[in-house]
């Protein structure tokens, strides 16, 4: 695997920019941007190979890509003392430890913002797939009408056709046109 492929990217779309920005969480000054998602990593592999390949030339010490730390699971973490009193309060009325109750907010708030991505995306398909379903309605009426105005056609040359056959004849040529 080439050191590239060891760093972790992120991307997302840019309405300011009408561009898809990619930045590497390692190498927090870098940025790409680029009209489809492939584009812009490309343009950050590109942008990396340079990069490592200067600091390799200087003696620059690579950043540590991040899967490849080791993270034992705690943190210290400094609070006023009404917010660690606050979140004492929450974690006994939920019947939690702290430290479960922090994990829980913690964990709701990280992954909220791709629940609430998630969520638009399917709102903007439902609603897309509305509009087709009203366009379907739409030409399925006039599909219809067109049917219905046909058969009053055929019904009216039937009519003037047969004046002198006998109704058993009449309703025989009918069940035809209606086949």
């Amino acid at each position: 695997m080439e050191m590239i492929d060891k760093y972790s990217l992120r991307i997302h779309w840019s309405d300011v920019d009408d561009a898809f920005l990619v930045s590497c969480i390692e190498f927090p000054s870098l940025m790409t941007h680029g009209e489809t998602q492939e584009e812009a990593i490309s343009e950050m592999r590109s942008l990396l190979s340079y990069v490592i390949e200067d600091m390799e030339n200087n003696g620059k010490k690579l950043p540590i890509p991040q899967r490849e730390r080791k993270f034992k699971g705690n943190i210290s973490l400094r609070l006023p003392p009404e917010t660690h009193e606050e979140l004492v309060l929450i974690a006994s009325e939920q019947d939690l430890s702290l430290n479960q109750c922090i994990t829980t907010i913690l964990e709701k708030n990280l992954y909220s913002n791709s629940i609430k991505s998630s969520v638009n995306e399917l709102d903007e398909k439902i609603f897309k797939l509305n509009q087709e379903i009203s366009y379907m309605r739409q030409v399925n009426e006039e599909l219809m009408h067109l049917l219905m105005s046909q058969r009053a056609n055929k019904s009216d040359n039937f009519n003037c056709y047969t004046t002198t056959s006998g109704v058993d004849e009449q309703d025989d040529q009918l069940s035809e046109l209606i086949i």
